[in-house]
């Protein structure tokens, strides 16, 4: 063998046939693993970490007979890694842990999430559902019946004078017929009887003051829609607007007359505007199922338009803030002060709070007075509707 090709120290054999071997730190002879009596895993440690090294018996022994201090350290070694093992078991439990209370924690979120959807969900039905059995007992409790119409024929007449009349006339009693209840009107009074009362009372009426005042049914407003973002300098005047929507829109031969369509006034914003137009039955109904109207240089959608008056001092339905003698309400909380003083952060309506108190009702309170969702609003904007002629 030549001598410059390296042999196992202990089996005298190449690397050629097996060139796994181990080389010594300290002497740098060179034994195969299996003769160093190593398995293959610890070759490759020692061949990637360049801190670990092999030392032959021989060397070993030397190593340690060379004093105490080497063997004090070895020992320290070996029980800061025992410490570090500890460590290292007890750091993966406590990880395990931790995952296993996150885990805990996300399936509890969620099933608060899901519980806190669920009432949410269940509260909204029952709002709504209150929200129609108010409206539908306000309805039925306010059902509408057969009116008559005793006015004036001049304005000198007042109408508590118009009510002397009427009584000093006719008897109920003698008549047969069921006054529901009477109220003032300007120059006159409404009368309000049952259906099978109406023609008696009727005819009676005009037959014995039908010379002094006139005596009729109320007559049924032409329906209006609100034609929405209109130019602003789209018409100088209401007649031009009107005839340049006759116009745009082929409406001359559909028109039975010119007082079929009305223009009613105009809701101002900063560039476009809003118009109220008031028109025929027939002609609501056309244009309603169109939904649109050319106006200018614009498509303009249509909507039903009914004027609801509120009272922004005392909250109320029906009248104007100008006209208003009741004190001052806020309409988010119901307090006694305006809105801009509110601080509280309750949320109840004046309207339904004082109609639960005058007829002994339930009816949810949890909203804004301005709230288009407010029963009583929606119960007034549906008498208002029965006084429109749709057709």
């Amino acid at each position: 063998m030549a001598p410059d090709v390296d042999v196992c120290k202990k089996c005298a054999d190449n690397f050629v046939v097996s060139s796994k071997f181990v080389q010594c730190k300290v002497c740098n002879v060179k034994l195969h693993t299996s003769c160093a009596s190593l398995k293959d895993s610890w070759q490759k440690v020692l061949t990637d970490c360049k801190n670990i090294f092999w030392m032959c018996d021989p060397c070993k022994n030397s190593f340690s007979v060379g004093g105490n201090e080497n063997r004090a350290a070895v020992e320290i070694l070996k029980k800061e890694i025992e410490c570090v093992n500890r460590e290292k078991t007890l750091t993966d439990k406590l990880l395990s842990e931790v995952q296993y209370t996150n885990e805990l924690q996300k399936a509890l979120l969620k099933q608060l999430e899901d519980k806190i959807a669920s009432l949410e969900n269940t509260k909204h039905l029952k709002y709504n559902e209150a929200v129609k059995s108010a409206t539908q007992m306000s309805v039925k409790k306010r059902e509408s019946t057969p009116v008559l119409l005793v006015k004036s024929k001049n304005d000198r007449t007042s109408n508590d004078d118009v009510m002397k009349d009427v009584i000093q006339s006719i008897n109920p009693a003698d008549l047969n017929v069921c006054i529901s209840a009477t109220r003032k009107i300007k120059n006159g009074i409404a009368i309000h009887c049952e259906t099978k009362s109406f023609d008696v009372l009727k005819s009676n009426l005009s037959a014995s003051l039908g010379k002094k005042y006139s005596i009729n049914e109320p007559q049924k407003l032409n329906p209006r829609f609100l034609i929405s973002d209109v130019p602003s300098k789209c018409g100088d005047s209401p007649e031009v607007l009107v005839n340049n929507i006759v116009l745009l829109n082929d409406l001359a031969n559909v028109l039975k007359s010119e007082d079929d369509i009305k223009f009613i006034t105009k809701l101002n914003r900063l560039q476009d505007t809003d118009v109220v137009i008031e028109v025929a039955p027939y002609l609501y109904n056309l244009l309603m199922q169109r939904g649109f109207l050319y106006v200018g240089w614009k498509k303009c959608y249509i909507t039903d338009y009914v004027r609801v008056k509120r009272c922004f001092k005392c909250c109320g339905l029906g009248h104007l803030d100008k006209d208003c003698t009741a004190q001052v309400c806020c309409p988010k909380c119901c307090g006694d002060h305006k809105l801009k003083e509110c601080k509280s952060d309750c949320i109840k309506c004046s309207n339904c709070t004082n109609y639960n108190k005058s007829f002994k009702q339930n009816v949810p309170t949890d909203h804004k007075a301005t709230s288009f969702d407010c029963p009583l609003y929606k119960n007034y904007l549906d008498k208002l509707k029965q006084n429109i002629n749709y057709g």
